[in-house]
Parts: structure tokens; sequence; C-alpha cells
């Protein structure tokens, strides 16, 4: 019997019983995390602190497998825990995964030479695409990004008492109301201001930038979008982020957007890296 565990988030669980019928598996559904116990147990779960709970109280030889609708979680491996405990991280958004392959997961996950392979690094099956993600780059850099444009600006905004709203939270989550980071960045405000308003500044980092202009080749922004929808699984679902990339691509980026999406972004590695 496999557990499935539910936080309450919309996840496919009719298609994951199905499949598990298919290969002979019973799942259990529980919405209790005091109920989590057993051999193998898929968690759709958030934060380190509820998952640390859940590894707590697992046993030598237990498989805990964690699953998120939102993006990447910050530490994908999987790994064999001291305790002996098997610890895998879902790489896919679950949402959009295909019978076939939760049959896979399904049928695979019990058997100890597979799951060896798997925390050895040595597997070279479907499983692969399902528990190994790429190294997350687009996330981070975007949120760097975002953070240099509003630091440039500060001064700017200050002089026309604009930071106000999601500007004010933005800059309180940089800690940029400290002497010390206002005074080394000013500097930097008068070059760097116009340089950050064009979308060059923006797409460069990504690789959509060359010969003085922005790439319209179709093939690299699906790969572009391919990382993003890998990294972030919910970024369409979120308003801020959507219109910040069409600002980007239309040479019209907006402050308060910058500051916007920024919160947005914050918030998904903060639920990435435990920090619920």
């Amino acid at each position: 019997m496999i557990i499935l565990y539910n936080h309450g988030g919309e996840i496919p669980i009719s298609l994951i019983q199905d499949a598990a019928e298919c290969v002979g598996q019973i799942i259990e559904i529980v919405t209790n995390i005091n109920d989590i116990k057993g051999q193998i147990c898929i968690c759709h779960i958030s934060g380190d602190s509820d998952w640390n709970l859940v590894l707590s109280s697992a046993k030598h030889n237990e498989i805990r497998i964690r699953m998120s609708t939102v993006g990447l979680f910050s530490s994908p491996i999987p790994i064999l825990n001291q305790n002996g405990v098997y610890t895998l991280n879902l790489v896919r958004n679950p949402n959009i995964l295909q019978r076939a392959e939760w049959e896979l997961l399904l049928k695979s996950i019990s058997n100890p030479l597979i799951l060896n392979t798997l925390t050895h690094r040595t597997t070279k099956s479907q499983l692969k695409k399902l528990f190994f993600a790429n190294q997350i780059e687009i996330i981070p850099a975007l949120s760097i990004l975002c953070q240099g444009y509003l630091i440039v600006h500060y001064h700017s905004l200050e002089k026309s008492n604009k930071i106000t709203g999601n500007i004010k939270k933005s800059f309180e989550n940089m800690g940029y109301y400290n002497d010390e980071l206002i005074n080394r960045f000013k500097q930097m405000e008068e070059e760097n201001m116009t340089q950050t308003e064009n979308h060059q500044w923006w797409l460069t980092p990504f690789e959509m930038w060359a010969d003085d202009h922005m790439l319209n080749n179709i093939n690299s922004w699906k790969e572009l979008k391919a990382k993003l929808d890998d990294e972030f699984f919910a970024w369409t679902s979120k308003k801020a982020f959507r219109k910040l990339i069409r600002e980007i691509i239309g040479n019209k980026i907006i402050t308060d957007t910058v500051a916007s999406a920024y919160l947005e972004i914050i918030c998904l590695m903060d639920i990435l890296e435990g920090r619920d």
C-alpha cells in the first residue's frame, strides 16, 4: 500500500489511483500529517517544518516522496538519509504527468535495486526525468535582476515619494533601509538607471540578446519558456510575473511591476526552500 498525503492543493488523485490499480498498487489517501505512516508515502506538502516532521517519523528503509504544484525544491536530488530513510523529490509538476509516468513511478519505487540507482545517481531509466532536475537558474537570476533594477532606482523613487505599496515591501525584504547599503549603491544609480530600463539588460543573461537586438527565434523562446516551466510550475498564474515578462519583451518596464514580480518570486523561493 502507498500512502498519498494531500495538504489541500489540487493534485490528480483519480489519475494516480487509476495508475496504481494498473500496476497492482493500492493508494490510501490521508489528509492528516500524523497519518503519514508506512513503507511508501507520497506527500503533497509545503514547508520544511512539516516535511521534517514527516521524515522524523519515518523508519529505516521507508520511502518518502515530496511533490509540489508550485516549482522545484531547493535540494531535489534523491538521497538515502543517515537514518536509512529514502528521500525523493518529484521534479515535475504532478498535474502534468501522464498516466504512464505515474505507472512507472508507482511500479518502480518499491524496488530496492531501482532505489539504489536513484540515490547513487546511476539510473538510466525514465525515472531520471521525474527525480533529477536541471540546475535552477531562471528564477534566482530574475530575482537578482529585479533587485538590481530597484536598487538603482531607490533615490529617484524616494525623491518622488513613490516608495509605497509593493515597492516599499520589496526594499524592506532586501534590507535596503540600511545606510551602508544605500551609500554603497548610490554611485551606481545614475549610470545604471537607464541601463536597467532597457530590455537588453534583462534579456542578455538568458542569451536572448545578440547583435544589438532581441532574439526573435521561436526556438530560443520555446527553450526559455521550457526552462521557466520546469523551475516555476505555477508562473502563468502569477499576474505580476507574467506582466513583467510582457514588459521586458515590449521594452516598457514599470517599477511597480518589477517590485510586485519580485515579491512573487521571493514568495516562491521561500516555499521551495522551506521557509513557509
